[in-house]
């Protein structure tokens, strides 16, 4: 799952915010074995934006997908430690 979302004083936009509320769904739906339907799905996140607002949606946003069982993409940001 890629979730896209410009910065909006500080927070992510409205339109990132009603899909991330509308994923409360799945904090009560299991799959058949009984695990959360958003175990073992990855997620990603694009944020434009300047850096501490950047670090603030993507803090929002991991927050609301972590509680429905999702798991996050670690991917540096900026540059890699070698290039």
């Amino acid at each position: 799952m890629i979730f896209a979302t410009p910065t909006w004083m500080g927070q992510p936009g409205s339109v990132i915010k009603g899909a991330l509320e509308r994923l409360d769904a799945l904090l009560s739906e299991t799959q058949e074995d009984g695990t959360p339907m958003a175990f073992n799905k990855v997620a990603g996140f694009v944020v434009t934006g300047n850096e501490d607002g950047a670090h603030a949606c993507i803090a929002a946003m991991a927050h609301a997908l972590v509680g429905a069982a999702a798991a996050l993409a670690a991917t540096p940001i900026g540059k890699p430690p070698n290039a």
